[in-house]
C-alpha cells in the first residue's frame, strides 16, 4: 500500500516531516511525504472560506498545487491522499481525483468549523486526534452527525527529532535541566501573572 501525506510545514520543521514520512516507510506500506507548503503558502488555505475565494478566483498557486499533486500522485500511483494540518485542497477538486482520500483533523476544537466541517464531505475517511469536543458532542458524535461513516481516533505522536528516542525515561529523568518548569495547556496572557510568581 502506498500513502501520500500531504502536510504543510516550512524551513527546518518541513525537512524534518519529509526525512521522517519517508523513512517510516516498510516493506508493507509505503509513505510519501507531499508538502504542498513549498508550493502554495498555507495562509491561502487558512480557512475554508480563505480556499475557496482562492479557487473559485483560479489563483496560480492554487492551481500550481493542484499540479504538484497531480505530478505526484502521476509519479508514485498512491493508493491513498492522506491530508494532515490545514487542508490545502478545495472539495471539488477532490471529487476530481479517484484514490481514497483521508483527512487528518489534527487541530479541532479550535478549528472545527474553519477547517474541517466544510471539508468533510470530500473525504472518505476522517482521523482526530481529540476525541473530546464540547459539552454537547464527543468529536466521534460531532462527526456522525455531519454525516462522516468513517472516523478514527488517531493520537497524536511525535517525530525522532522532536525528542530523545536513544533515551530511556530513568535517563531522562536523571539528567540536569535548564528549565524548572514546563507548563502545557492552552496559553493566555491573563495566565502570566501566576507563573512569575
Amino acid at each position: 500500500m502506498r500513502l501520500l501525506i500531504s502536510f504543510n510545514k516550512t524551513g527546518y520543521e518541513g525537512a524534518c516531516w519529509m526525512r521522517e514520512i519517508a523513512q517510516a516507510s516498510t516493506e508493507r506500506v509505503r509513505f510519501i511525504p507531499f508538502n504542498p507548503g513549498a508550493l502554495c503558502p498555507p495562509a491561502l488555505y487558512d480557512s475554508a472560506a480563505a480556499l475557496d475565494r482562492a479557487y473559485q478566483r483560479r489563483d496560480p498557486r492554487v492551481l500550481a498545487l493542484q499540479a504538484g499533486l497531480e505530478a505526484a500522485i502521476l509519479e508514485h500511483s498512491p493508493d491513498v491522499l492522506f491530508v494532515t494540518n490545514s487542508p490545502p485542497y478545495h472539495p471539488d477538486y477532490l471529487r476530481t481525483l479517484r484514490l481514497y482520500k483521508v483527512l487528518n483533523t489534527t487541530d479541532d476544537p479550535g478549528s472545527t468549523y474553519v477547517r474541517t466541517i466544510p471539508y468533510l464531505h470530500a473525504y472518505d475517511h476522517v482521523v482526530y486526534a481529540d476525541p473530546a469536543y464540547s459539552q454537547d458532542f464527543d468529536m466521534p458524535d460531532l462527526l456522525r452527525y455531519c454525516g462522516v461513516r468513517d472516523a478514527d481516533w488517531l493520537p497524536i505522536g511525535v517525530f525522532d527529532y522532536e525528542h530523545r528516542p536513544d533515551r530511556d525515561e530513568a535517563t531522562l529523568f536523571r539528567q540536569e535541566r535548564d528549565i524548572e518548569v514546563v507548563y502545557v495547556g492552552s496559553f493566555f496572557m491573563q495566565k502570566l501573572p501566576l507563573f512569575s510568581t
